[in-house]
Formats: structure tokens, sequence, C-alpha cells
């Protein structure tokens, strides 16, 4: 009779036993299951900041300024990436603009004069400072504004004229090395 005992007593402590490696295991494993989602989530995380820095570093690679140029005052992009930057739009002060549509990789566009003469022999001159927008090639795409700063692209105020046309014959590009 104390072997059955015995035997009853050995049975009962090798359930509870059993009961408690099994927990043990459940709280092991949603330990681990926590920890890989924050593992996850911190790599989604660096991910999007990574990319978020690649888009900028190539937004960043077209520049946009207003120079004197061979004696003539010049407003230039200067596209310094291997891609095409489109929807380009330069826009001024008094909300008039031009568009200029697409700057290939490599290239460098460039407006000036920055007055013409109309066919009527009204003058007209650009009213500075501009701005710059422009949406880049990488996928998905971005759309950014440059004035003094790279920024994501602002809202666009009401333009009063496309100056587009009457420009036209004083814009050029010339290509570069990237």
């Amino acid at each position: 009779m104390g072997d059955e005992a015995s035997d009853g007593r050995h049975k009962n402590a090798r359930e509870w036993l059993t009961f408690l490696v099994a927990a043990m295991a459940a709280v092991v494993a949603v330990l681990g299951y926590i920890q890989s989602r924050a593992a996850n989530d911190d790599a989604t995380k660096a991910r999007k900041g990574t990319e978020r820095r690649n888009e900028r570093e190539q937004a960043s690679l077209v520049d946009f300024i207003v120079w004197t140029r061979e004696g003539v005052r010049t407003l230039s992009i200067a596209n310094h990436t291997r891609q095409t930057i489109n929807d380009v739009k330069v826009i001024f002060d008094d909300e008039t603009y031009l568009n200029v549509g697409s700057v290939p990789g490599c290239v460098m566009w460039y407006m000036g004069p920055l007055k013409t003469t109309d066919e009527y022999g009204q003058e007209h001159e650009v009213v500075l400072p501009a701005r710059l927008d422009f949406t880049d090639s990488q996928d998905p795409t971005t759309k950014w504004t440059l004035t003094r700063t790279l920024g994501k692209r602002k809202p666009e105020p009401e333009l009063t004229g496309d100056l587009t046309e009457l420009f036209s014959g004083q814009m050029t590009t010339v290509t570069t090395a990237c």
C-alpha cells in the first residue's frame, strides 16, 4: 500500500511539473513574440528613416540659383542627379511663373536675361525671389519645393500669369558631368 501512495504522489507531482513546464513554455513564447514585434517595429522605423534620407539626398542634388553668367543675370536649375526631375515650375514673388516641364539628369537649365520685351515693345522682368517646385523620379515620387531650403512641396499660391511663352527664347540647357 505504501508503494501505491508513493506512485500516486509521484504521478501528482509529475502532472504539476508538466503543467508548470507548459506554463513556462507559454510565457517564454509570449515574451519571444513581444520581443520579435518590437524588433520588427524598430527595423521598419530604421528602413523608413533610411528611405527618407535617401530621397532627400537625391533631391538635395538639385540647385536653383540666380547668378551672373557671361555678364547676364541668369536663373539656373542644375540637376546633378542621374534622374529626370519632372513637373518643374519656377514661381516668382509676384506669383507669375515659368513652366519648365522636365530637366533631365546631369543637365543645367538656364533662363537669362531676366527681362524681355513682348511683341508690343513692353518690357517684362521676373520678380525675385523665386521658388522651384519639382517632382523627383524616385519610386514613389516626392514633390519638392526649393527656395533657400529644400522641403516637401508647399501649397502653390494663386498664380497670376504664365511667362513661359514670353521667355521661351531665353531658355537653354547644357549637359554637365554628374
